[in-house]
Parts: C-alpha cells; sequence; structure tokens
C-alpha cells in the first residue's frame, strides 16, 4: 500500500513539476517582444537600408525567432556576394568608356553580359528561397505584422530594384556591343575627330545613326530604372 501511494504522489509530482517548468521555460513571449523590438528598431524605423548583424546576446533574446531574421539575413549576404560580381561588370564597363577602346575592345562585352545573366539567375533563386521561407513562418499577428514591413525593406525592395536595373543595364551592354562591332568591322569608313566620330562612308551613315538611336535609347531606359528605384 504505501509503495502504491509512494509512486502515486510521485507522478503527480511529476506532473506538478513538469507544469512549472513549463510555465517558468515559456519565453516565447518575451522573445516574441524582444523580435518585435529589433525589427522595429533596427529596421523599420530607421531611414538607412543597413542589415543588422546579430550579436550573441540578440540570439539568446530571441531564442527559435533567431532563425526568422536569418531568412532576412541570409538573402541579403547572398545578395551582397551577387553585387560583388554585378560591380565587376560595370567596372569592366567602365574601362571601355570612349569609342576608340570600344572600337577595339568590344568583343569584352559579350562575357559580361552573360556574367551579368548568371547574377540575375543567382538573384532570382536567392529571392524565391527567401519567400518560400517566409510563407513557412509561423508568427503571431503582431509580430507579422513589424516583420512583413522589415522583410518588404530589406528582401523585397532591393530584390525588386535589381530586377528593374537587371534587363535595363543588360540592353545597354548589348546596344555598347552593337556600337562597338559596328566600329570594328568599319574602321576604313569611322573617323574619330576628337570625342566625335564621322562615318565616312554614306551608304553606312544610315545604320550608324540607327545604331545611336537604339544606344540612346537603352541610356534612357536605364536612367528610367534608376529613377525608378530612386523613388522606391
Amino acid at each position: 500500500m504505501f509503495s502504491s501511494v509512494t509512486r502515486r504522489f510521485a507522478v503527480l509530482g511529476s506532473l506538478c513539476l513538469a507544469l512549472v517548468l513549463s510555465g517558468c521555460g515559456d519565453k516565447e513571449p518575451e522573445q516574441r517582444k524582444a523580435f518585435i523590438s529589433f525589427l522595429q528598431d533596427r529596421i523599420v524605423s530607421t531611414t538607412r537600408n543597413a542589415v543588422p548583424v546579430m550579436t550573441d546576446k540578440d540570439k539568446e533574446a530571441l531564442g527559435a525567432y533567431a532563425a526568422h531574421y536569418d531568412v532576412i539575413f541570409n538573402f541579403n549576404r547572398a545578395m551582397t556576394e551577387a553585387t560583388k560580381e554585378f560591380d565587376k561588370v560595370t567596372n569592366a564597363q567602365g574601362k571601355l568608356s570612349n569609342m576608340q577602346q570600344l572600337q577595339s575592345n568590344w568583343q569584352q562585352l559579350s562575357p559580361l553580359r552573360e556574367q551579368l545573366s548568371r547574377v540575375g539567375d543567382t538573384l532570382t533563386a536567392e529571392r524565391k528561397k527567401a519567400d518560400d521561407l517566409r510563407v513557412g513562418l509561423k508568427q503571431p499577428d503582431e509580430l507579422k505584422e513589424v516583420y512583413e514591413k522589415a522583410y518588404a525593406k530589406l528582401v523585397t525592395a532591393p530584390a525588386k530594384g535589381f530586377t528593374v536595373m537587371l534587363p535595363a543595364l543588360q540592353n545597354l551592354l548589348q546596344e555598347t556591343e552593337n556600337v562597338g562591332r559596328f566600329l570594328s568591322d568599319n574602321k576604313a569608313s569611322v573617323k574619330f575627330v576628337g570625342s566625335a566620330i564621322q562615318v565616312q562612308d554614306e551608304a553606312l551613315l544610315a545604320k550608324w545613326k540607327e545604331l545611336q538611336t537604339h544606344y540612346m535609347g537603352a541610356v534612357q531606359r536605364l536612367l528610367a530604372a534608376m529613377a525608378e528605384i530612386a523613388k522606391g
């Protein structure tokens, strides 16, 4: 009898202890509050687009919600790496800063366009990965509202900006390549006068004017894309 009672008290004690520990160990409300503050104070309310790096203290305070922030952070880390390649393309293009350089080195533009296309593919995949993870996150409404604002600022907006910029830049590279190929193929008929170009062959003049029109159109599309991004 004694052992039976003891066992029952032990079971009851274990249940009570588990209940108490469960109540004491449920830090979700605190972690949620800390995450909301992290998102609001360090992302949503700031005028900057800087991506905060979590400290060990932050990770401890956010608990499981730290993984929710990783969705935003990891996308931006991937975008930073992709942007380095994007910068290489624009820097290489900058070295073809005049028509004489373009005449001799226009072949360099095709690999740049291909490289830019790969950058675009990478960012598209990273955006999809982030969006898929975002859909799977379980968040209370009060957190979800703030998280979506932070996500829009640090994932949706920069991804959209790149999506707008990429085709415009690819088009400009293509039109620049077309100009360079023309200058190279028709060296005998092209004369450089300062920064201006004279086409000696009348039969080629119409083609040259057409290329100029397409090129300036590509420039205008790039400027329009930049203006759209600036407006947000």
